[in-house]
């Protein structure tokens, strides 16, 4: 006699839940939080306030699964990935909060976009990974659209980026040899880099670190906390 199933799978897999691991965004006035959820069947991005005064709203429509939501630093647009055919080549679009409208930023693109992207403080710039020479390489565009420039180019593929606060520098952690990961500090205007580490040593697990006011640079420089 054959097991009776608990659930039927395709039922299963069609119970909606919340996208957990390309992240979501707590709006710079702290109110409220986006994230990415396929009630509908397909992923869409939402918008509910954090003490659930209100039942979430659903800010995106159309072809293509939404992921990633980011906040620019004054809470007005939203940038966030659309993967159109499945293959989780990313473009990144722009939800305009005043007017709904949505545009792509990175338009008839054939090259995969890490979903870890990053607005400049001052909502100017998006900074993103990229594989368009065949690797994750760094790259910049202006958030009112145009062409995107190559900041930093190694010979390891790109992972993550992050913004110093003043905007001069960036913090780029590249998946290198091995397991280990290597953290650069690039300047977002001249693209000189320089590599952290501990002891002389190049190759380090991922870095964690916080960005601190350097007096003698003047200029915001990474401070290391740990590595993990």
């Amino acid at each position: 006699m054959e097991p009776t199933p608990i659930i039927d799978l395709e039922m299963l897999i069609r119970v909606p839940c919340v996208e957990p691991y390309l992240g979501f965004d707590i709006h710079p006035d702290g109110n409220q939080i986006a994230f990415s959820w396929d009630m509908t069947g397909q992923w869409e991005l939402f918008v509910t306030r954090l003490d659930s005064s209100d039942p979430p709203e659903q800010i995106s429509l159309g072809e293509g699964a939404k992921f990633a939501p980011h906040w620019s630093p004054d809470g007005k647009i939203m940038a966030y990935a659309v993967d159109l055919d499945g293959g989780e080549n990313y473009d990144i679009y722009l939800y305009d909060t005043a007017t709904g409208e949505h545009t792509n930023l990175t338009p008839d693109s054939p090259h995969a976009i890490n979903t870890k992207f990053a607005w400049s403080p001052d909502g100017s710039q998006i900074a993103y990974c990229c594989d368009k020479a065949g690797r994750f390489d760094t790259y910049i565009i202006p958030s009112n659209g145009g062409k995107p420039r190559l900041l930093f180019d190694q010979p390891y593929p790109d992972f993550t980026v992050y913004w110093s606060p003043d905007g001069v520098h960036l913090v780029v952690v590249c998946e290198a040899a091995g397991q280990d990961y290597w953290t650069y500090v690039v300047n977002v205007t001249t693209g000189d880099y320089h590599l952290i580490g501990i002891g002389g040593q190049q190759r380090t697990p991922r870095l964690v670190f916080r960005w601190r006011y350097h007096h003698l640079r003047d200029q915001f420089w990474p401070r290391m906390l740990s590595y993990r």
